[in-house]
């Protein structure tokens, strides 16, 4: 599979490493993000969310900065959000799971 991302900038969603062991504190700064990830196994992270959260009524409860996609004028509305989880379920860089268990495996 070809390297890819779902860019959900800073949205405050679970992350956790490649372990499943979680990197910092989510409402923290974005740069906090990146320099966890930075250490992590791969350097890569894997967020968590469920598609409640994935609405504008959900996500303009948190205060993000600049590097927040969806809700950021012009760049990325939560419809665009949700076409780009599909079309990344479909290539398998995203994985769906009924619980966490499930979504571990």
């Amino acid at each position: 599979m070809k390297p890819g991302y779902l860019w959900l900038g800073s949205y405050p969603f679970l992350k956790v490493n490649l372990n499943g062991e979680r990197l910092f504190n989510e409402s923290s700064p974005y740069q906090f993000d990146m320099n966890s990830a930075l250490k992590q196994p791969g350097y890569l992270e894997a967020t968590i969310w469920n598609e409640e959260s994935m609405d504008d009524e959900h996500l303009k409860q948190y205060h993000t900065l600049g590097c927040s996609r969806l809700g950021f004028s012009g760049i990325f509305n939560t419809e665009q959000a949700r076409e780009q989880v599909k079309i990344n379920v479909e290539a398998g860089l995203v994985k769906k799971a009924d619980t966490i268990e499930e979504l571990a495996k």
